[in-house]
């Protein structure tokens, strides 16, 4: 699913479903805006994030200026 998915340059709907969960900021609640939203996505479509990161990664790490070092790992 994860190469088709590539090759397609699509993501399954499946993978695009959430559960936005309200998360209180403080501990009194007065209104709507003591909260803030927490978006659960699914296992898989983390999984499939990590995958598409590395493709990307391999495919731009010889295009990078080795003097590049902001906002890079290491």
């Amino acid at each position: 699913i994860f190469n088709r998915s590539l090759e397609l340059c699509e993501v399954p709907s499946c993978f695009k479903r959430s559960t936005i969960i309200p998360v209180p900021k403080k501990t009194k609640i007065k209104g709507l805006n003591d909260y803030r939203p927490v978006a659960l996505t699914s296992v898989v479509m983390k999984s499939f994030e990590k995958l598409v990161l590395a493709y990307l990664k391999n495919i731009t790490g010889a295009l990078l200026d080795p003097l590049q070092f902001a906002y890079r790992a290491n």
